[in-house]
C-alpha cells in the first residue's frame, strides 16, 4: 500500500483534476482516515469536507459521492 503522503497527494491531484475549484484542501486537516476496517483518504477545509476517496485493495482511489457519516 503506498504511504499516507502519497495518498493524500494522489486525492488532491484527483480532485483537481476532475472539475474547478474554488475550494482548496488544507493540508492539516487533509489525509488518510479508517472507518470500520476500510482505508480513506479525506479532503478537508476549514468549513467542510470537501471530497472523500476509498482506498480499494488494489491501491486505487475511488471518489465517494457521500462520505460515512463518520467521516463528515
Amino acid at each position: 500500500m503506498p504511504t499516507e503522503l502519497t495518498l493524500t497527494q494522489r486525492a488532491e491531484r484527483a480532485y483537481f483534476r476532475s472539475w474547478p475549484h474554488s475550494d482548496i484542501p488544507s493540508a492539516s486537516l487533509s489525509g488518510p482516515e479508517q472507518h470500520k476496517g476500510r482505508d480513506y483518504v479525506v479532503l478537508r477545509n476549514c468549513r467542510r469536507v470537501l471530497a472523500c476517496y476509498r482506498v480499494q485493495n488494489s491501491g486505487k482511489l475511488k471518489h465517494l459521492k457521500r462520505p460515512p457519516s463518520a467521516i463528515s
